[in-house]
């Protein structure tokens, strides 16, 4: 049987859920999590590259001129998509939350941001969606009140964006899995994997025009970043020291080139931040300097 539409499926799940009162609708900002399976910071490329002219990304680009960006964001020691995804969500190396391959039977060891965003916001609406299924099982089953996995980044997107036109949704975390497949089977410099980034840069600008036309528009952040890049003609991940983008957007945000040393693990300490929550003690990424370019949303 054919999943129930994407906008149905939200709509349906929103029509159980209490509408809060008018003073409790806005009172937390939203934070919008774009997370781009295998884009590595080098894998955007500015020039030819054997004869296949650079992927056109107006939707990264902008945001990573409004916003406060950095191409050399490094990643876990493990340089593959579980302990990375796993850090993003704990805060933590894969030495610590306990996830050091893909397999998502492995018990994690540390609460995610999901959890900690339950416990402090419970009225309000988690929003989850994703097209690799370890992601789902990364998070669990029953943090997220919102919860959809997809086949496609035009289907991520309309998810997002039906999540997104909710007021009750609070933090919206999406995954695009794709590009990663066209790394693998092609190289992170191949016309195939510039078509399939252009395609996500695509839905992107989708998601940031849904965003857009909310009344929360300006209560906004978007966080965009990424688990691994790809060697360029083929062969696998880059290496574990090859970076990866990191971009937030928002208001107090200071637009700028963040020149300091970061992590992709710092998204759930961040997030936290906007949201003017404590993070959870058994997170190891630390706040700097994202909360010198980063105002929590008052």
């Amino acid at each position: 049987m054919r999943p129930m539409g994407t906008s149905l499926f939200f709509l349906a799940v929103l029509a159980a859920t209490p509408l809060p009162s008018a003073s409790q609708r806005h009172e937390v900002p939203r934070v919008v999590v774009l997370g781009v399976d295998g884009l590595g910071a080098g894998n955007v490329w500015r020039g030819t590259h054997n004869g296949v002219a650079p992927p056109a990304v107006p939707n990264i680009d902008s945001l990573m001129k409004s916003g406060a960006s950095s191409l050399r964001a490094r990643i876990d020691p493990l340089n593959f998509s579980g302990p990375n995804w796993m850090g993003m969500l704990t805060g933590s190396l894969s030495s610590e939350h306990g996830v050091d391959s893909n397999d998502c039977t492995q018990g994690r060891k540390l609460p995610t941001i999901f959890d900690v965003l339950h416990r402090a916001f419970e009225r309000n609406t988690l929003a989850l969606v994703y097209e690799w299924d370890r992601i789902g099982c990364y998070v669990g089953p029953a943090i997220a009140s919102l919860r959809r996995q997809t086949s496609s980044e035009q289907e991520t997107a309309d998810a997002a964006i039906a999540a997104i036109a909710d007021a009750r949704v609070a933090f919206v975390f999406v995954h695009f899995d794709r590009l990663d497949a066209a790394g693998h089977d092609h190289g992170g410099h191949s016309i195939q994997y510039k078509d399939r980034i252009e395609s996500i840069d695509r839905q992107i600008g989708r998601v940031r025009d849904a965003i857009a036309a909310t009344a929360r528009a300006a209560s906004t952040f978007i966080i965009l970043t990424s688990d691994h890049g790809h060697k360029p003609d083929g062969g696998g991940h880059a290496s574990s020291d090859a970076p990866v983008p990191f971009v937030v957007t928002g208001p107090g945000v200071t637009p700028g080139v963040i020149d300091a040393d970061i992590r992709n693990n710092q998204l759930a300490p961040l997030v936290a931040h906007i949201f003017g929550v404590a993070p959870s003690p058994e997170w190891s990424a630390r706040l700097a300097p994202f909360d010198v370019v980063v105002k929590p949303y008052r």
